[in-house]
């Protein structure tokens, strides 16, 4: 079970990330990153997201009508692969090793909280789902579920230390400096969400801690990408962990599925920032995501490649080499000659819902591009009769009449009340549950 981390190293800890966070207040990049500037809501001019997604490209010609779908999709698909994020690692399944209950009066009451265990292939890595499930849910009655995976270990998520943390679980939850800067600069549902409205609501609610898959460090990263790639085969073996975070949503819904009391036609895939990548990848190439919901997702995400009012291809990949293939990276400074751009990711979900969560203050993650991607993203949605994106600008705030929505709130690179509002009204409007 989880270990009580010791007041003495905590403290260590929050001293070390309150300098951190100090050291990035002086850095000349953080006015952006820390969100002293606001996006801009002009929409003329460029950039604009090219190729266009139903046009001839690549040998292929124009996409007519639906059935000529399922072919440009492979094409965008493989595009994505040979440009941004590599093999995806098709194949591989999540089997279950553990299943605990922890609590049957979950968040006073209102659900009960358990855990599975999973292990990825034969020899791949093992990571513990944190399970929160609302009392009505039911073999007869399942709830939908929101399926994400957060930055902070699951203890954390679900504000339960019962639960199963890897040994080096981070600093996230225990109160303390550290939990306190965090939540100042990342919003106060950085951790996890408002479990009990989401409870409330009639979701369950499964968390990941990532970092159980893969690491988000270079070294730690390619030790859990060659895991995984041993397990599959040479074409699938993934070269960047995006990827591989993808892929944990499907590994996790391998095991999920199987419980009767979680709706497997109504599951939604959650990710912020880094995960909010991964949550649109995986849509891209598991259908088992009814809907997704990528916060603040930014370049290499919902964001074009070719708008520089965010972070740079160049920035991304100096700091993250490891979470793309190489090629990304070779667009350094020469976003332009790529021949693809972020539209081909987002129709990839399409027609499913997609929510593209934004701030008005976190310029490096892009809203302008984003608003503009998914616009290139939107004749996907008109041609399989869906009515896509239907907001007319950044400050349109109709988040439930389309399938494709654009949503941006007050704040900076986090999550925060208003979003988890927003969240839940769209799904609402789309898994046709009753106002509470």
């Amino acid at each position: 079970m989880a270990k009580q981390m010791s007041w003495k190293k905590r403290l260590g800890l929050g001293f070390i990330g309150a300098m951190g966070v100090g050291m990035m207040l002086v850095t000349s990049s953080c006015a952006v990153q820390l969100g002293l500037k606001k996006a801009d809501t002009d929409l003329s001019g460029p950039p604009i997201a090219e190729p266009p997604i139903l046009s001839a490209m690549f040998g292929q010609s124009s996409v007519e009508d639906a059935q000529d779908w399922p072919q440009r999709r492979e094409l965008l698909k493989k595009a994505l692969i040979e440009n941004v994020y590599g093999p995806y690692p098709h194949g591989l399944k999540g089997k279950l090793v553990a299943h605990n209950v922890i609590d049957e009066a979950f968040a006073d009451g209102r659900g009960r909280l358990e855990e599975y265990q999973v292990q990825v292939g034969e020899n791949g890595p093992k990571f513990w789902i944190g399970l929160a499930i609302p009392n009505a849910a039911s073999k007869e009655q399942p709830a939908p579920m929101i399926v994400a995976q957060s930055f902070c270990q699951n203890s954390a998520a679900l504000h339960d230390e019962r639960l199963h943390d890897p040994e080096n679980g981070g600093v996230c939850g225990g109160g303390g400096i550290m939990a306190s800067i965090i939540k100042w600069v990342f919003g106060e549902y950085i951790e996890g969400p408002p479990i009990n409205d989401v409870l409330d609501r009639g979701y369950a609610y499964a968390t990941i801690y990532s970092t159980e898959i893969a690491a988000d460090s270079e070294t730690s990263a390619y030790i859990g990408i060659e895991k995984i790639a041993a397990e599959t085969s040479s074409e699938n073996a993934p070269v960047g962990v995006l990827s591989v975070w993808a892929a944990g949503f499907g590994w996790a819904l391998d095991v999920l599925d199987q419980d009767l009391r979680l709706d497997a036609n109504r599951t939604v895939g959650w990710g912020h920032s880094r995960q909010g990548k991964a949550v649109l990848w995986a849509a891209a190439n598991d259908a088992r995501l009814e809907a997704v919901i990528a916060h603040q997702s930014g370049t290499g995400g919902a964001t074009l490649t070719k708008s520089l009012n965010g972070e740079s291809v160049k920035k991304i990949t100096d700091s993250y080499p490891y979470w793309f293939n190489d090629r990304f990276a070779s667009y350094s400074e020469r976003e332009e000659e790529s021949p693809i751009d972020q539209h081909f990711l987002i129709a990839l979900a399409a027609p499913r819902p997609v929510f593209l969560g934004n701030s008005w203050n976190d310029v490096w993650s892009d809203p302008n591009g984003a608003f503009r991607a998914a616009q290139g993203a939107d004749p996907a949605y008109k041609l399989l009769g869906k009515n896509g994106l239907v907001q007319t600008g950044l400050q349109d705030t109709d988040i439930t009449s389309g399938e494709l929505v654009f949503q941006i709130s007050k704040g900076r690179h986090g999550i925060r009340a208003q979003d988890w509002t927003d969240f839940l009204s769209f799904l609402d409007a789309h898994f046709l549950l009753s106002e509470n």
